[in-house]
């Protein structure tokens, strides 16, 4: 289980605080809101590469301050909206990096670089330079590497995801998100998501955090939270909720 109780962050103009907010394993939490609200500040501050803040991040009963720098990195992992790569490395030297923080023999990394390259469907990528590929297909490639990163969890992991799917066609987003489900249900694991795609966020997550300059608004299942009445009172914009014949909820 994560939870946050007390937490306060300024820095540059930006503040962030939240009174208190729980996330429990096995759940997907998706993280919505306008542009500057403090989002990918929040995942900053999980991930732990933010640490002059104030409060308290829990992970599994456990400060996140105390944790081993090795064993938090076995256990929480971030794929940020960008990530360049300075080096001339092919898409599985990339994965590989994932690895890093692990116990596992050169062969055993080759071995799960390729096993989460065939899930992510870049597998026929492994030997192509990561910087001549295309948007999308750097994203996967991440993801192939933060799910190898977290492959030797002993708790139930932490991932969290800065708009996964912003450059995928819309095959791929499915895809992603397929796996990204399988993977959270099989590890038990805690995931967070920004997303921008409010029909993504009604049809794939399993609690909604809804932030505003800086503060939590509302917590909830999806459709409780994006209502038209709340998506205006944030966005400006009043929508029609609808609901599909499979049951889930599409803003329109």
């Amino acid at each position: 289980m994560l939870t946050i109780a007390k937490l306060t962050f300024t820095r540059g103009g930006h503040c962030l605080a939240l009174d208190a907010l729980t996330a429990v394993a096995g759940e997907h939490h998706v993280l919505v809101g306008k542009n500057g609200a403090g989002k990918s500040i929040l995942l900053r501050l999980l991930v732990h590469e933010i640490t002059d803040y104030q409060g308290d991040i829990h992970l599994h009963q456990q400060c996140l301050r105390e944790w081993p720098r090795q064993r938090r990195a076995q256990h929480i992992a971030m794929l940020p909206q960008t990530s360049e790569v300075a080096f001339p490395y092919t898409a599985a030297e990339v994965v590989a990096i994932g690895a890093t923080p692990l116990t596992l023999s050169q062969a055993e990394i080759r071995q799960q670089a390729k096993h989460w390259m065939k899930k992510t469907h870049t597998d026929d990528l492994s030997h192509r330079l990561f910087n001549t590929l295309s948007g999308g297909e750097q994203q996967r490639v991440h993801f192939a590497r933060v799910l190898l990163q977290l492959s030797q969890a002993t708790r139930p992991p932490l991932l969290l995801l800065d708009e996964p799917i912003s450059a995928q066609d819309i095959g791929q987003q499915h895809a992603l998100f397929a796996l990204l489900t399988e993977w959270m249900e099989q590890q038990q694991a805690i995931v967070v998501t920004v997303l921008h795609d409010l029909n993504q966020a009604l049809r794939y997550g399993d609690r909604v955090w809804l932030l505003d300059k800086g503060r939590l608004q509302a917590v909830g299942k999806p459709s409780e939270v994006l209502t038209p009445q709340q998506i205006e009172s944030v966005w400006g914009y009043r929508p029609q909720l609808l609901q599909t014949e499979q049951g889930y909820y599409v803003v329109v």
